[in-house]
């Protein structure tokens, strides 16, 4: 922010840019994050809200993970993709989260998803 003492400034930033907690848009959906970060032992369940769409996790990373698995994407937790488009931000964190989760663990989850069968 430009004018860090200037009030109306600050008003603007707190009202337009960041208007709401994270947990606001999510509400519907808390209950499958909190299952998610219990499965995986995860503490920071706010980055994890406001980071990560709980859609893709559930269909791209296994229901009972392993060991490993849980300390590797409790090390990722926090990890951006590209920000773009403000409707694709929290699919990019996604994505980049899940693509190195599964470089490190060499666990590819569900790539049947991506590649029908015969390709």
């Amino acid at each position: 922010m430009e004018d860090s003492n200037n009030p109306c400034a600050r008003r603007y930033y707190e009202k337009y840019l960041f208007p709401m907690h994270p947990f606001e848009l999510e509400k519907h959906r808390l209950d499958r994050y909190r299952a998610f970060a219990e499965t995986y032992g995860i503490s920071d369940f706010e980055t994890l809200v406001r980071l990560y769409d709980i859609d893709d996790l559930e269909a791209f990373l296994p229901p009972q993970p392993t060991a490993e698995e849980k300390m590797t994407l409790n090390a990722l937790i926090g990890l951006r993709g590209v920000e773009g488009y403000m409707d694709y931000v929290k699919s990019n964190h996604t994505f980049e989260l899940i693509m190195q989760w599964q470089e490190r663990t060499g666990n590819q989850g569900h790539t049947a998803m991506f590649f029908p069968s015969g390709a």
